[in-house]
């Protein structure tokens, strides 16, 4: 019955998406689990997106909370965790669509763990496919969905802030907050998003999580479809300045594990890549592998060729 279900709150972000937002809604409505509420959070959209919404809300139940001012998608998905009545939030956004069996998976693997391991200490993540401007499709199985043991605590924010993996976990998509579904009084537990960051807000919330102990677990199945952009906010200029925050606000742990100077520099390798400024790239490794070259080996080593062929994929 319903009413034994716990209630699940469907969290989408919307900015600027008035040629989406009806089909991330959609995908939210035709879910099949059975009690579930929407909360919609607008952050000051200056497109038709909040009248698109506001029709669409004349036909089918949901709630819109409308920013006055822009926060950035962490400042928008805090405001949803705060009106959230659910014992478990999920994330949606407003360029995806998440399949009918989205979030009754993802519950159903959540409480799976739980009693698995004896905690309620689970975030989890749904597999995805990825689909690129020129109709290539990647798909990518979420972390914690093909190990027998999900990874956990420090571990992943090693892994995460420098790329350093345990071979016996599966680390799979990373951990983007658009496929999570985790309990609610747990995400508020570790302070919910940081609203400084307006890019890798979803990194700096797995560490957090990670540095707290929790299990990161993933769906088998393909719950989600990605359709991937290219914005202002999402440039590579905007995710250096980020990435380089995320390794100072964990400056103690890394420097705890020696990892600091390759957590924040590491960064700027990949930007002179995306930018083609191929001296410094070359002069950046270098300078890593004088300082770490088991680590800055390991590191091109595992990423190097997957990003060349992705980028060679994704070509228009």
């Amino acid at each position: 019955m319903k009413s034994e279900l716990p209630l699940v709150s469907i969290c989408i972000l919307c900015f600027n998406a008035e040629s989406t937002i009806e089909r991330a809604l959609s995908s939210a409505l035709a879910q099949d689990y059975k009690n579930f509420e929407i909360i919609i959070v607008d952050d000051c959209s200056t497109d038709c997106s909040p009248e698109i919404i506001k029709s669409l809300q004349k036909k089918k139940k949901f709630r819109l909370i409308v920013h006055k001012e822009n926060t950035g998608p962490g400042g928008a998905r805090d405001t949803a965790i705060k009106n959230a009545k659910g014992k478990f939030v999920v994330f949606f956004d407003d360029d995806d669509f998440s399949s009918s069996g989205r979030v009754r998976i993802q519950l159903e693997t959540i409480q799976k763990f739980e009693k698995k391991l004896k905690t309620r200490d689970i975030a989890c993540y749904a597999s995805e496919c990825r689909v690129y401007k020129n109709g290539y499709k990647a798909h990518s199985p979420a972390i914690g969905s093909r190990c027998l043991s999900p990874p956990h605590g420090p571990k992943v924010a090693k892994y995460i802030l420098c790329n350093i993996k345990d071979k016996k976990y599966f680390y799979g998509a990373g951990t983007p907050t658009s496929a999570l579904m985790i309990r609610t009084a747990n995400i508020q537990n570790v302070g919910g998003f940081d609203p400084k960051f307006r890019r890798v807000e979803d990194l700096d919330l797995a560490v957090r999580l990670a540095l707290n102990g929790f299990y990161f677990v993933g769906s088998k199945e393909f719950l989600l479809t990605r359709f991937m952009t290219l914005s202002e906010d999402k440039s590579e200029h905007v995710n250096l300045q980020f990435e380089r925050k995320l390794a100072e606000k964990y400056k103690a742990f890394l420097l705890k594990e020696q990892l600091f100077y390759h957590s924040y520099h590491w960064p700027l390798l990949r930007f002179y890549h995306f930018e083609k400024k191929y001296f410094r790239f070359f002069l950046k490794l270098i300078n890593l592998s004088f300082r770490n070259p088991i680590r800055t080996f390991l590191h091109i080593l595992d990423t190097g060729p997957k990003r060349l062929y992705h980028e060679n994929k994704i070509k228009t």
